[in-house]
């Protein structure tokens, strides 16, 4: 008292309240996590690992590398082109075909330095889609689907004219999981395959051009 509104000091010499027994930490490490550019500008994680994050959770990531080259001899490779993937799948979903095409077409033209052409290419893609179906990953108690998943495989075939040790067909897969009880049609299937295609294009181009 009698301070004037300063100077004043305090301590604290007790806390009254439930006695803590124990206090308990605990953390989740995940490794080799993958994160690519999704189209609203933010970025997806992929991880082979099973983990229990839920949306809001707050996560630090450290150790971030980024890979922004092809391993290109422009001197000699110049070109590329996409051939028209045919949809061999046993379900065929219309646009699957046409927009998988594009999409490994856009990521070409926006990491490499590579011209497009519809003939005579450089670098050639083709193959087929061979898978797309859609399978429940759990069940409700009432063995319903609480999430399906959605699996999209495509065999690619890659000649690279300049150098033909190179060349490879291998199939690569992704999925995209979502609500039982949504349907897979509209903006639902827009995401699906925005999300699968942004995987599977990076994998390919990964494989034929990064040397992964």
């Amino acid at each position: 008292t009698q301070s004037g509104g300063s100077g004043a000091r305090a301590k604290v010499s007790s806390i009254e309240g439930k006695e803590i027994d124990t206090v308990t930490v605990d953390s989740l490490v995940l490794y080799n996590v993958e994160f690519l550019p999704f189209n609203d500008g933010s970025f997806i994680g992929f991880s082979t690992q099973v983990h229990n994050f839920n949306a809001g959770d707050i996560v630090n990531v450290t150790g971030i590398t980024s890979f922004t080259g092809a391993d290109i001899d422009y001197s000699t490779t110049k070109t590329f082109q996409v051939n028209n993937f045919a949809n061999n799948a046993p379900i065929v979903e219309p646009k699957v075909a046409r927009n998988f095409t594009l999409a490994l077409q856009d990521i070409l033209l926006n990491q490499t330095s590579l011209s497009l052409t519809n003939n005579s290419g450089d670098l050639i893609y083709e193959g087929e889609i061979v898978d797309y179906y859609v399978a429940p990953i759990t069940a409700t108690s009432r063995n319903t689907a609480a999430e399906n998943r959605l699996t999209i495989g495509v065999n690619v075939r890659f000649t690279n004219t300049k150098s033909p040790e190179k060349d490879f067909e291998q199939k690569f897969s992704f999925y995209y999981d979502y609500s039982g009880s949504a349907q897979l049609i509209g903006g639902q299937l827009d995401t699906a395959l925005s999300v699968i295609f942004e995987r599977l294009t990076q994998d390919i181009f990964n494989k034929s051009l990064a040397n992964w």
